[in-house]
């Protein structure tokens, strides 16, 4: 499933141009040459990220963004680590975020904390949702 708003959002959208490969809906996306693209592995480790994408768009097609700050996202835990499921303790972590390679799909890694860029506010291990807002030195704009 894809990276969603825990509330619906009312604020000020960012209206950015998709670049090269286009944009996925639902999907956190980072800025490439004065576009934006969706985040491959390894590319949200320092200050690249922009939003989330509220549209699916292809290369050129401006589409609508919702800014990071002051948000609350509801992410899949990533399965198949030895840590899948939260604590309370866990409440305030910094996590980084597993991204499929081919797909792009983006998932809580709760197993990796080496360049994290989430910070986990709340979750639903039933349902297998993390409840996260971004890192201040993740941002790369804020409205």
């Amino acid at each position: 499933m894809a990276v969603r708003l825990k509330n619906k959002y009312v604020g000020p959208l960012l209206y950015l141009r998709a670049g090269s490969g286009g944009v996925a809906e639902g999907q956190f996306v980072i800025t490439a040459s004065g576009e934006v693209v969706d985040a491959p592995t390894g590319t949200l480790t320092a200050a690249t990220a922009v939003g989330l994408a509220l549209a699916t768009g292809v290369e050129d097609v401006v589409i609508p963004i919702a800014p990071l700050t002051g948000q609350v996202f509801a992410i899949d835990i990533y399965q198949g680590g030895a840590v899948d499921a939260c604590t309370d303790a866990m409440l305030g972590t910094e996590y980084d975020v597993d991204i499929k390679a081919v797909t792009l799909e983006q998932t809580l890694n709760l197993n990796d904390t080496a360049n994290p860029w989430l910070t986990l506010v709340g979750y639903d291990n039933d349902r297998k949702v993390a409840y996260v807002i971004f890192t201040a030195a993740s941002l790369l704009y804020s409205v």
